[in-house]
């Protein structure tokens, strides 16, 4: 039976995980770089789109010697609203493909009940992905190493690459937006009128 939103809430209360949209070198548009791929998905909130399930620990693909759970560096928390639909869920990158008949996109991965929801994180080896429609955006949410998808220049060709910024380069890039991160004993919040990070509870992150 697929789970109501409610308890899917109730789960990653459980587990402590935030659903993360990334920027990541697999964007359906590799022209689209940072920080305009964040911002469209603040505002495609009606359209179905990935999520990652990050917690405390886990590391970005450029982090050497990591566990592995995030699949970029940067990117965006949202939370679940009433009317809100997790379409599929899956431990590993399940695939998303067009159906033209549908004019969507979809995913290869499984309906959300409490066995694959609890599996798409016990047996989660690298990112996960949660496929969702219809969300409110929380904050950005940051790893370093931060590399994001920028253009540039190679031999004189114009093409796209990751370019190295900084977690101040993301706040003012997102400067209405709470930026969060985390080590592996908490999650934390970029307090922007000291520029220091502080400890912050998930709860209040993702409020009850």
């Amino acid at each position: 039976m697929v789970m109501p939103v409610s308890g899917i809430r109730a789960f990653l209360a459980s587990q402590e995980a935030l659903l993360v949209h990334f920027s990541t070198q697999m964007a359906r548009n590799p022209t689209v770089c940072f920080p305009k791929d964040i911002a469209t998905a603040v505002v495609l909130a009606g359209a179905a789109i990935s999520f990652s399930t990050i917690q405390k620990g886990d590391t970005n693909p450029f982090m050497l010697g990591g566990r592995g759970g995030a699949e970029g560096c940067v990117g965006l928390i949202i939370d679940l609203l009433n009317h809100s639909t997790v379409l599929t869920v899956a431990p590993n990158d399940s695939g998303t493909y067009w159906d033209p008949a549908t004019k969507e996109w979809h995913s290869g991965g499984l309906p959300p009940d409490s066995q694959t929801i609890a599996d798409s994180i016990a047996l989660r080896t690298g990112s996960n992905e949660w496929f969702i429609r219809d969300y409110i955006p929380i904050g950005i949410f940051v790893l370093p190493p931060i590399y994001v998808r920028q253009p540039m220049t190679a031999l004189g060709v114009q093409t796209f690459g990751e370019l190295e910024i900084q977690h101040t380069d993301v706040a003012v890039a997102f400067p209405e937006m709470r930026l969060f991160t985390a080590n592996t004993t908490t999650f934390l919040e970029f307090d922007r009128l000291t520029s220091n990070w502080k400890a912050v509870a998930y709860a209040d992150i993702i409020r009850p």
